[in-house]
């Protein structure tokens, strides 16, 4: 993220970042700036104000049609704080997770091949994969059951 704070408004407009939504390249005055920290800097989002405003118009509608919250997590089942989990780019509820699980899978591209391809990198062997794949299965499904 761009420190912002010691720019000038002048210079602020010549200033650019790239979005990490739509990759456009941006003043840095398309982009929100976070609470300043501590010591007076704020830093920017790295989403631009637009992308922002789509995502949470995407969330808002998603959590309309978003089932009741339960106690836990439904990717790792743990009872924390959970965020609504939707379809990038559709208004799609997907399920509620906690914040590493949010994050973790958005890390791994929001997709099956991502979550594979970490598993591969994780374990080599196919039988193992497939081992692993068939208890963890077995055991969202008892606890959705």
């Amino acid at each position: 993220m761009i420190q912002t704070s010691f720019f000038p408004q002048h210079e602020k407009e010549n200033k650019i970042n790239k979005c990490r939504n739509c990759h456009e390249i941006l003043p840095v005055t398309a982009f929100a700036r976070h609470r300043p920290k501590a010591n007076g800097i704020y830093t920017l989002d790295t989403r631009c104000r637009k992308c922002q405003s789509l995502l949470s118009q995407e969330e808002k509608e998603a959590r309309r049609n978003a089932s009741p919250k339960p106690n836990r997590c439904e990717c790792c089942g743990k009872e924390e704080k959970l965020q609504i989990d939707h379809i990038h780019g559709t208004n799609t509820f997907r399920g509620w997770l906690c914040r590493s699980c949010n994050g973790g899978l958005g890390a791994l591209g929001d997709s099956l091949e991502g979550a594979v391809q970490a598993a591969i990198y994780l374990e080599n062997d196919k039988n193992k994969i497939i081992e692993a794949l068939d208890k963890v299965f077995k055991e969202i499904f008892a606890r959705t059951g």
